[in-house]
């Protein structure tokens, strides 16, 4: 028995063999997930049918044609005025954006690293192949529901990789089916690399909200929500306590006296924690106005943690239209993440100049659907100075939050519906 399903793809994927036909969804990361996710439904008519290694007896083939395909750069090389290079890079994208020699020796052949680039393909087709009718029967039952939860590739939780079942499709539902939070955004861009470099810095608008607030130097700030969480708890953020560690006390007093919000570096709480890496664990942090970065020691117990928090950008089913629905995707936080040490190390190039430990919260001190909850209840227009309340930041900020805001109290999506 065997079904064949076409895909639309609504993100780019990152991809260094981009140049390669089929530069895109890899069975052998697809298959994966498909069977972990049919395996944690405990579907009683397949459970018997699984292997070992939790795999189930069908066979995947992902076929993608060059037809329409689309190569999007992901770092744009600008002049300003003056006539200085500026680099630009597409938001929430923080890797290397060339990649590796070992990655692709084979194709390089000893030349120079070929960049990253960003891949869409139009036509994609899924066709599975089982001696078994029950698991063909879950896997289009399910089929939907996965691809709605799972993106694909590098930096999957910030919308990269997002595939879903092409409308024509009688297997296709409605995402807002599987969904309680979303927010529609209206990119003004039609240019490729305009139109995802202003999709992505929209969410990363909103998840920087949440997580480390924003600081532009005399443009725009927004207090982070995660620290109004942490002195809710009486509980001393991690910024403050690696600000004591790493700056001067001379610097320190000096922006406790100019900052307009003082209480991210003043509030001490009973104990400090490292709660900004409950919506994900940060391998590195730039502090270049202090010439120097934070690097996480290898020797950490947790060295990555997923964010917990998805997104899943969907294009309207308009041709041309550069409308996207944004669902967010929460996940539960594994017990692992709770009451771990990380050790912090304050660097500069190759150097190690000093180092820092921090703590996670105890378990059950922490929930994501809660937290969003909480964030969601503040009060933007007085959250945000009034004097930044005209930059296009707080604008963005302001109607993904009315929206969210409203599916909240009306109770919609899986939820409520």
């Amino acid at each position: 028995m065997e079904i064949t399903v076409k895909l639309k793809q609504h993100t780019p994927m990152i991809h260094f063999q981009w140049y390669q036909s089929g530069a895109t969804l890899r069975a052998t990361e697809l298959k994966p997930k498909l069977d972990r996710f049919l395996k944690e439904k405990n579907i009683n008519s397949i459970k018997d049918y699984f292997g070992e290694k939790g795999n189930l007896p069908y066979k995947l083939v992902v076929t993608a044609t060059n037809k329409d395909t689309s190569v999007v750069e992901i770092e744009k090389v600008k002049k300003d005025k003056y006539g200085k290079v500026k680099r630009e890079t597409i938001p929430t994208f923080f890797g290397n954006i060339r990649a590796t020699e070992e990655e692709n020796a084979n194709e390089t052949k000893g030349k120079k690293p070929v960049p990253y680039k960003f891949v869409l393909y139009n036509n994609v087709e899924l066709k599975f192949i089982s001696f078994i009718p029950k698991i063909i029967e879950e896997i289009e039952k399910n089929l939907p529901e996965f691809l709605f939860v799972t993106n694909f590739g590098a930096r999957q939780s910030k919308g990269f990789g997002s595939f879903y079942i092409d409308p024509s499709e009688q297997l296709y539902k409605d995402p807002k089916d599987f969904a309680k939070y979303y927010f529609t955004l209206n990119i003004t861009k039609n240019e490729l690399y305009e139109k995802y470099k202003e999709l992505f810095e929209y969410i990363d608008l909103f998840y920087r909200t949440l997580r480390s607030g924003i600081n532009i130097k005399d443009r725009f700030y927004f207090k982070s929500i995660m620290f109004l969480y942490a002195k809710s708890m009486n509980w001393t953020w991690d910024k403050k306590a690696i600000k004591e560690k790493f700056i001067s006390k001379e610097e320190l007093k000096r922006q406790k006296g100019e900052h307009n919000h003082p209480d991210v570096l003043t509030f001490k709480g009973e104990k400090e924690y490292l709660v900004r890496d409950l919506l994900g664990v940060a391998s590195f942090q730039a502090y270049k106005s202090y010439n120097f970065d934070l690097q996480y020691d290898k020797g950490n117990e947790i060295e990555r943690f997923k964010s917990p928090i998805t997104f899943k950008p969907i294009l309207s089913e308009d041709k041309d239209s550069t409308k996207f629905t944004v669902y967010l995707i929460l996940n539960p936080i594994p017990d692992d993440i709770f009451d771990k040490e990380f050790k912090i190390n304050k660097t500069r190039g190759h150097l190690e100049l000093d180092s820092i430990t921090l703590r996670t919260p105890p378990q059950g001190k922490f929930d994501i659907e809660k937290y969003l909850e909480s964030a969601l209840a503040t009060n933007i227009c007085r959250h945000v100075d009034k004097k930044f309340q005209n930059d296009w930041r707080f604008k963005v900020i302001k109607c993904i939050y009315s929206q969210l805001k409203a599916q909240l109290k009306r109770g919609v999506g899986n939820d409520g519906k």
